[in-house]
């Protein structure tokens, strides 16, 4: 299926999304965005179901040589996450990142303000959230929950 843009991608998924609530499939639902193109898709899927979204901004962490060959990755104050395996195939450790985390990290807190307004943090609805998909779900390759029954 083709869409006309990102914002008519969120309204044929918040459609589908509506009846997932109306169902009672979906409760209190929240949305988190992807940047930069997820954010117009999850905008609209948030105003159809009217309820908070928030805006999960991850960076690449790349080979210093080859920044463009992704070692591991960092979301908001958590540990960054390494692949383990490649660092060991390349002789490296994750304490020989820091510069690049430290980078990272800096970049990452400059685009979440871009997308939040200053000092805001996620919306009281996600923040501390430990929501997770009911077991009768699992996730499709765009991050969407679907039925396991659809997946036989």
């Amino acid at each position: 299926m083709r869409f006309h843009d990102h914002r008519q991608a969120g309204q044929e998924l918040a459609a589908r999304l509506v009846e997932r609530v109306a169902d009672g499939d979906l409760v209190e639902p929240v949305v988190l965005a992807l940047p930069r193109g997820g954010v117009p898709v999850a905008a609209e899927i948030a105003r159809a179901l009217g309820t908070p979204m928030d805006v999960l901004v991850a960076r690449k962490i790349g080979l210093p040589d080859r920044p463009e060959v992704g070692i591991g990755a960092v979301v908001g104050e958590d540990a960054p996450v390494f692949d383990g395996e490649s660092l060991a195939m390349l002789g490296m450790s994750e304490d020989e990142f820091a510069p690049e985390v430290a980078r990272q990290r800096a970049e990452l807190h400059r685009r979440e303000d871009l997308y939040r307004p200053p000092g805001s943090g996620p919306p009281g609805a996600v923040k501390g959230s430990t929501r997770r998909p009911p077991s009768s779900t699992c996730t499709n390759s765009r991050g969407v929950w679907t039925s396991r029954a659809a997946h036989g």
